[in-house]
């Protein structure tokens, strides 16, 4: 699981540079072609982060500990997602 997380961090860094230069460079020379695809970009190096994070938390044994119950937002999803019918 730690290469898998690594390699989400180093794909996360590389993302969100490219798409920081991108926005910027697109800002400044007024380029409207270019700044949907760094939006793009920055969203994938975000939800790429995301990803990262969980596969560490999920790694950790956060889930199977029991934290996600002891939890008060959780709970609070849990408890409304039971008593739906």
């Amino acid at each position: 699981m730690v290469p898998m997380f690594v390699f989400g961090i180093v794909f996360f860094l590389s993302l969100f540079l490219l798409g920081r230069f991108s926005a910027t460079m697109a800002r400044l020379e007024n380029n409207r072609l270019l700044r949907p695809g760094a939006g793009y970009m920055l969203l994938n190096a975000w939800l790429c982060l995301a990803v990262a994070v969980g596969i560490v938390f999920v790694a950790g044994g956060a889930v199977t500990s029991g934290f996600l119950r002891r939890s008060r937002i959780c709970a609070f999803c849990l408890r409304s997602q039971r008593s739906r019918p």
